[in-house]
């Protein structure tokens, strides 16, 4: 019975809270946590989540330069995970790097790459999401609460 209870600790869970990925919601598994933090800024690394392996980048530095304990999913990962945020909010789910070492498996790349990689809206879908936009206000929505002082109370993280 004991090694099973062993086995369980040892895997790494996730908890979905936000459009990306931060190293404080990963439990189970600080060693790949702290990998994870200390990864260079822009750096790409598959990661498998809930049976799901995708590519995710290191988010950049702060305004200081201290690093952002987050990873942001690209290509296909992007849409499986944004869906997941929708629907599964909360959700724990498991995490593992399939190299086994937390590195990224390939070397940051510069800005200029890692825009390329990322999927850029088409002119008709930036004109469709801002007519949609639009017509919220046309529609009758509007905001007379006070302004948010920034992102983390927006999202009501602390």
């Amino acid at each position: 019975m004991a090694a099973s209870s062993e086995v369980a600790e040892k895997i790494g869970r996730v908890q979905i809270r936000d459009w990306s990925l931060w190293t404080k919601h990963i439990s189970g598994d600080a060693a790949l946590a702290a990998r994870l933090e200390a990864l260079p800024e822009d750096a790409l690394i598959t990661l498998i989540v809930d049976g799901e392996r995708g590519e995710w980048v290191k988010k950049k530095n702060s305004k200081t330069g201290a690093p952002t304990p987050g990873l942001k999913p690209i290509g296909p990962m992007r849409e499986i995970w944004f869906d997941w945020y929708k629907t599964r909010r909360g959700a724990l789910l498991e995490i593992e790097c399939p190299d086994g070492d937390g590195r990224s498996r390939t070397s940051a790349l510069p800005r200029r790459a890692l825009n390329a990689r990322l999927e850029a809206a088409s002119p008709a879908d930036q004109e469709a999401a801002w007519s949609a936009f639009e017509a919220l206000a046309a529609a009758g929505w509007r905001w007379d609460g006070p302004r948010s002082t920034g992102r983390d109370e927006l999202h009501e993280r602390g």
